[in-house]
């Protein structure tokens, strides 16, 4: 009864921001998207999904209510972002041949909800101070869900009252806020954490890098091994775009890549993480058949899963897919694939990879066209963020299950990347005097 109330609330409160303020629902969504709400209603299922997934209809349906303000806005984006559309919407009409509609219709929401954000965020902020607040709603964010993860693991899970389940020590790779898995809680917080990075480079405040250094050693803390090559790719990213002269803009991110690799072959606990041998060489893994990796190294069994989802359905009908939501309808709910481009495959087929992998590749285009083309320090900014933030994401679709993660880290990646996008005015306006206006291609 309690959490009902509690999520009416919610939802009520962020109708009321859809309809009356939506630079506040923005502000609101960043601030409470990466919040594990299951801490608060542990046992709740709202028509048979856990809190979190009702959080993620939520703000799902608070978005499209929101756009529906910006209809002329929304359907310029919609062509100026074409290959986005074009993948929207050839993923709904796979539909039609999906093997369960209703799952089919969740993991649509799940693919539709970041890209939906990504335009409702250039369409209503329109200032530097509503970047700015933007901004602190991330950080927010991110230290409460560090807070949480600190206060679980002094108190050796006191947080964490679901049944048949144990609390583990940080010193078994599983350093997370409760009811978060590791993945999610180093995915979240490493988006803080490049932002704070692109705010550095361009104030070069201490704060900022304080703030990426906390949310950085909380990643390699929660030991998910794509998140730490993810971030280390998206650090990288931004500071060779960022670095004012040429000597840190190459040696910097190699030297972090070199530092990288050397852990993973020196430090005990990496390397035992990472290889079923001590004896494992940066030669040997180099000269192993990729069919051979899953010998040397740790997959938690990826590769047999992948092995499987492929006899499954690439053998089928590979072009257009067994419909979305089919690969969640073949695990039945009880596993994941942990590999998104190969559930995409799977999904929608090659057409369907091709078309998401070209609208990440428009969103980035763009991101890099707003970098060296513009005028305000702000907008490069952003855009170094977003790229890097956008790399990150891109790294972790491949051996984890990110298109899940909509509000832990989809929400705040497409949301960096859409503040590159964001056309800014002298001033906050009203958002009912707010009017989209296109950006220079």
């Amino acid at each position: 009864m309690i959490s009902s109330v509690l999520l009416f609330f919610l939802f009520g409160g962020l109708i009321i921001l859809a309809l009356s303020s939506r630079r506040h629902l923005v502000f609101g969504l960043l601030l409470t998207g990466g919040i594990p709400y299951t801490l608060f209603m542990p046992k709740a299922i709202f028509l048979g999904v856990s809190p979190q997934a009702a959080y993620l209809f939520l703000l799902m349906s608070v978005t499209l209510l929101a756009l529906l303000f910006y209809v002329q806005g929304v359907m310029e984006l919609s062509v100026r972002f074409w290959a986005v559309s074009l993948f929207l919407f050839y993923s709904l009409i796979t539909l039609s041949w999906a093997t369960d509609v209703a799952i089919g219709l969740r993991m649509l929401m799940k693919l539709a909800a970041p890209f939906l954000f990504f335009f409702a965020l250039q369409l209503i902020l329109r200032s530097e101070e509503d970047l700015k607040s933007a901004t602190r709603a991330i950080f927010l964010c991110c230290f409460a869900v560090l807070i949480l993860a600190v206060v679980n693991t002094l108190t050796r899970g006191a947080l964490y009252v679901q049944e048949g389940r144990e609390y583990q020590l940080a010193t078994t790779h599983s350093f997370t806020a409760p009811y978060m898995s590791p993945a999610t809680f180093s995915f979240l917080l490493g988006s803080g954490a490049l932002l704070a990075l692109g705010y550095w480079f361009a104030n070069r405040k201490f704060i900022f890098m304080a703030i990426y250094v906390v949310l950085v050693v909380a990643v390699f803390l929660a030991f998910v091994r794509i998140s730490m090559l993810g971030i280390v790719v998206g650090t990288g990213i931004i500071i060779f775009l960022m670095a004012r002269s040429l000597a840190p803009k190459i040696l910097f991110p190699l030297f972090i890549v070199v530092i990288f690799v050397t852990v993973f072959f020196t430090v005990e606990s990496f390397r035992t993480r990472m290889f079923k041998s001590s004896h494992v060489t940066l030669e040997a893994l180099v000269k192993t058949d990729p069919k051979n990796l899953d010998n040397l190294v740790h997959t938690s069994g990826r590769t047999l899963l992948w092995k499987q989802a492929a006899a499954q359905f690439l053998g089928k009908d590979i072009l257009l897919g067994g419909g979305v939501g089919a690969v969640d309808t073949w695990l039945q709910q009880k596993m994941k694939l942990h590999s998104e481009y190969l559930r995409l495959l799977c999904d929608v087929g090659v057409t369907g990879l091709l078309l998401y992998l070209g609208a990440l590749g428009q969103i980035t285009a763009g991101m890099v066209m707003r970098f060296f083309r513009a005028d305000d320090p702000l907008g490069r900014q952003f855009a170094a963020t977003g790229l890097g933030a956008l790399a990150f994401y891109a790294v972790t679709l491949a051996t984890d299950n990110s298109l899940n993660y909509v509000t832990e880290f989809g929400l705040y990646v497409f949301a960096l990347a859409g503040a590159t996008f964001v056309t800014l005015s002298p001033e906050p306006q009203p958002d009912e005097l707010c009017r989209f206006q296109r950006m220079p291609s």
